[in-house]
């Protein structure tokens, strides 16, 4: 299916050009940026760009809390390079947010004093309450934050004075603290270490504190109002500088996330990696030369070397004693060319090239030779460990670099960066054109000139590569129900267009009622089109263009339900209206049984829908080897093919002898007097598979396969899930005769209440008809999920490939231009 053929490239620049590249990048909105691999090293970070991106980030998210939504047109941006781009953001979004923050800081003044007034007077009034005979209490006016409130009174309490609080606003409590006159001095330094801010209470001018309460409130409002004014007129600006900050930050964040740096610390993990590798192999030939000896002294019948108390080392060297060792006391062992000179008291900081042998080892030479044989196994298992690892660290390195790990090593005097990413094949020149304009405003610098490397690489990883679909719009929108499930690989083949054309055919045969159909026609038509602009943040969400491509998928799910009411239900609103094409009706009526779903009508459509099922299985298997064969996995899809020869042979073959139910007369006929032919293919299946099963015997004759369980995963999971699958498809006439015998009900009900002509009835009949259509359309949508998800895609699609999604800078304001 058509999923577009996408060119992978790989990106060098100096650190110090990548974000400018970056940004060049994101103008032209086609380059997909793949994450840096976990085990590449991050990139450099220019401490200057790491601040100022965060201060904008921040910034940006106390004005998006300011502006939400801001009409205007879309101004052009142009900047040198990303450093340019990220000081004027940066200065323009500072100038605004100390405009703003100079009408918040008179708003919070004037909201703290307003506080404090509205505390006093608070406890002005409860001290009018209090008994006039206190003379010998003092009372102030306490403000402290609200989490103290409670040690607060404790402390009060333990001096013999009263706290009372009067009220709370902003994370501060307000408490009136009266107290015996002579604890004044304990009280204020209690409050003191609650850093309580004390106002007194005596000569409190009432009048006076609620006049300038009063202004206080109106400076506050003012302050708002102009505020308000501020973001109301700079509301296009600030968006702009919203989506400036936002574009800012992407590439800040694409750089971080997907940069890494060649060479370097990468270059200085493998050097480590290979130095230790060394190291043990040295003590593993260290370890073979010991058991070497240790066999010699076996082979001539010394199980043990033992002096006793005696302080002394041990050397081993292989040809000749080291001069070194020969000036010191002791006596040499001779054994098959290898010198063990055992040291009699050495000093304690001998330095001998020499191989030292442990004591322990001689004491006991059979336990020793079996210690040292563990020993260098072990180093030899760390020794593959290590070097499985560099292997795999320089084939990571090798596949996503544009130096390699030999070529890294010539950088020399610059950090140098890579970017990897795809581009859909029809859009490789506008991105080309685009690196070529940066890079030849970049190459006035000489590391630029010296460093710089573009490669497109010939083959892209299928695995890895992004998906990038392109479909007429009635088609694209079926994104919507695949990629629920998942999204095709790069050599997948997709199911966007098999969706966009089963999705609707089940729908319609579950759903056929041509009025129902017409409402949800209606519905997707509303979707599509109609745009809400009011108020109702509802009706703002369904009708604001988000859910158009549904609408989409609504249209066609409508038209489909029509269509099948008029190709053999008739229905319209449940109402038997639309001569039929097939001349079958849902529901008959008799002098005997009354309304009741026609015979006739069942035998065709579940006869239709099993041999529906069977086709559509058989062409999701053949889909099965198709993408087996695409995706490398020739054998694999050998294996299937026999499969789809065996799938339709049992399934006819079962429908002949009748353990299918084939309940339309003609079609069993026909079927059954083909039984040859369907037995044939079976065997003809069963003949492949014998053959492929002989092949993949022979081919891993050396290694140890199941031949048994590869049979019983054959016969369960393919033939009998496929039957299985196929009896599934039956839902497609239950569905569509549950949904007929509900609206027969609703009708029956109304005409208990005198009909539509009755102003009762019709209201009646369109509150259930539109019950009806919601509820049992949500299950009807429901199965044809079921059906595509569990009966189709699990035949033939994995789902694990990844959207394209290509970095672009600017918005619907802003349009950046770089360079």
């Amino acid at each position: 299916m058509p999923i577009e053929r996408v060119t992978e490239y790989r990106i060098s620049v100096p650190y110090e050009a990548a974000l400018d590249v970056i940004a060049k990048i994101g103008e032209t909105g086609v380059f997909m940026f793949m994450p840096r691999p976990s085990e590449m090293p991050s990139p450099p970070i220019p401490q200057d760009v790491y601040d100022k991106v965060k201060y904008v980030e921040e910034a940006a998210r106390e004005l998006r809390q300011l502006v939400q939504e801001a009409e205007g047109k879309v101004e052009v941006y142009r900047f040198k390079s990303f450093g340019d781009m990220l000081a004027s953001i940066y200065g323009d979004i500072s100038n605004v947010m100390l405009r703003i923050k100079q009408f918040q800081d008179r708003v919070i003044a004037a909201s703290t004093e307003m506080d404090r007034y509205s505390a006093l007077l608070a406890a002005s009034s409860a001290l009018k309450a209090m008994p006039s005979d206190l003379k010998h209490f003092s009372a102030v006016l306490a403000r402290v934050q609200s989490k103290d409130l409670s040690d607060l009174g404790k402390a009060i309490e333990s001096m013999d004075a009263i706290a009372m609080e009067v009220s709370r606003d902003q994370g501060r409590a307000s408490v009136i603290v009266l107290y015996p006159k002579w604890m004044g001095e304990s009280v204020m330094n209690s409050l003191r270490l609650f850093n309580a801010e004390v106002m007194e209470l005596a000569g409190i001018d009432v009048s006076r504190i609620s006049e300038a309460a009063s202004k206080l409130g109106r400076e506050k409002e003012e302050a708002e109002r102009e505020l308000m004014e501020y973001v109301r007129r700079e509301a296009p600006r600030i968006a702009a500088l919203v989506e400036l900050a936002s574009s800012a930050s992407d590439v800040f964040k694409t750089y971080t996330g997907n940069a890494f740096e060649e060479g370097g610390e990468f270059l200085a993990r493998i050097d480590m990696l290979r130095a230790s590798m060394d190291e043990l192999r040295r003590r593993a030939e260290e370890l073979t030369q010991v058991l070497e000896f240790l066999g010699e002294l076996k082979r001539n019948n010394i199980n043990s070397i033992k002096l006793g108390a005696i302080r002394y080392r041990v050397f081993l060297a292989k040809g000749e004693v080291p001069p070194e060792l020969e000036r010191l006391a002791g006596y040499d062992i001779n054994m098959g060319g290898y010198y063990a000179y055992v040291a009699i008291n050495p000093p304690a900081q001998l330095q001998v090239n020499a191989i030292e042998v442990s004591p322990d080892l001689l004491s006991d030479v059979d336990n020793g030779i079996k210690v040292v044989e563990r020993q260098r196994e072990e180093t030899r298992r760390r020794v593959e460990e290590l070097e499985d690892e560099l292997n795999r660290l320089v084939e990571s390195y090798n596949q996503v670099s544009n130096f390699g790990v030999d070529g890294a090593r010539s950088i020399e005097g610059g950090r140098v960066v890579t970017l990897r990413g795809y581009v859909v094949e029809r859009n490789a020149k506008k991105f080309e054109d685009a690196l070529f304009k940066i890079f030849s405003v970049l190459a006035i610098d000489a590391k630029v000139r010296k460093f710089s490397k573009v490669m497109q690489v010939a083959e892209v990883n299928p695995r890895e590569a992004p998906t990038s679909e392109s479909y007429p719009s009635f088609v694209d929108a079926f994104k919507n129900i695949v990629y629920m499930y998942g999204v095709p690989e790069y050599k997948e083949v997709s199911p966007v267009p098999i969706a966009a054309f089963f999705f609707p055919i089940f729908f319609g045969w579950m759903f056929p009622d041509a009025g129902h159909g017409l409402l949800v026609l209606l519905m997707g038509l509303a979707l599509y089109k109609y745009r809400y602009k009011g108020g109702n943040s509802l009706m703002r969400s369904i009708f604001g263009g988000k859910y158009s491509t549904w609408g989409l998928i609504f249209m066609m799910m409508g038209i489909m339900a029509i269509v099948f009411a008029v190709i053999y239900s008739g229905e319209f609103f449940g109402l038997d209206l639309i001569p039929t094409l097939t001349g079958l009706h849902i529901i008959e009526l008799s002098a005997s049984a009354g309304l009741s779903p026609s015979m006739d009508w069942i035998d065709y459509t579940f006869t239709a829908a099993i041999l529906f099922g069977l086709m559509v299985l058989t062409f999701a298997l053949i889909l099965t080897v198709i993408n087996k064969i695409r995706l490398g996995h020739v054998l694999d899809g050998m294996i299937l093919t026999s499969t789809i020869v065996v799938f339709i042979g049992a399934a006819l073959t079962f429908m002949s002898v009748g353990l299918v139910p084939i309940l339309y007369p003609p079609i069993y006929d026909y079927i059954k007097s083909m039984y040859a032919v369907n037995i044939s293919l079976f065997i003809i299946g069963m003949a492949m598979f014998g053959a492929l099963v002989g092949y993949v015997k022979y081919k891993y004759r050396h290694e140890r396969l199941d031949m048994g369980e590869l049979i019983i995963a054959f016969a369960i999971e393919g033939i009998l899930a496929a039957l299985a699958n196929v009896i599934s498809f039956m839902r497609l006439g239950i569905v569509a005769l549950v949904h007929s015998l509900l609206t027969a009900m609703s009708i029956g009900l109304v005409d208990t209440m005198g009909g539509l002509t009755n102003p009762a009835g019709f209201i009646v009949f369109v509150a259930l008809n539109l019950l009806i259509a919601l509820g049992e359309g949500f299950l009807t949508f429901i199965q044809g999920l079921r059906l595509h998800y569990y009966e189709m895609f699990s035949k033939f699609f994995e789902g694990l490939g990844t959207p394209f999604a290509a970095f672009k800078i600017g918005g619907r304001l802003t349009m950046i231009e770089i360079g």
